[in-house]
């Protein structure tokens, strides 16, 4: 019974300490990967319209920096209401942060949960 017993608080110990430690720290990536079909190409390209720039086609995939690059080159000032709030609604996107925080003031634990899911196909 005893022996069950530490067996597991071992356990609970061991997958604990894993979670606790393979919890990591770290910030959005400016060279993350936006792929074809997302609705930050919509968005885009409804502030390029706006601006009157003829030069560039959004499809996808593209790095958050360039994205950003592209909307540094649009005078903020000469979009219209609807642009501005997609152009607002892009920034947001590039510099939001998700993080999870465990804690409080005297430790603090940040983390991003990030949820990919994948399928298979079996031949038959």
């Amino acid at each position: 019974m005893k022996s069950s017993i530490k067996s597991i608080k071992k356990k609970w110990i061991i997958t604990i300490g894993y979670l606790f430690f393979s919890v990591s720290v770290f910030a959005r990536s400016k060279q993350e990967v936006i792929p074809a079909g997302h609705w930050i190409f919509d968005n885009l390209t409804r502030v390029v319209m706006d601006s009157g720039r003829t030069d560039f086609v959004f499809y996808g995939p593209m790095t958050l920096a360039e994205i950003d690059w592209h909307l540094n080159k649009i005078d903020y000032e000469s979009l219209s209401e609807d642009a501005v709030r997609s152009f607002d609604r892009i920034k947001e996107y590039i510099f939001y942060e998700p993080t999870i925080t465990f804690g409080n003031d005297l430790l603090r634990m940040e983390g991003e949960l990030e949820m990919k899911a994948t399928t298979r196909m079996k031949k038959m």
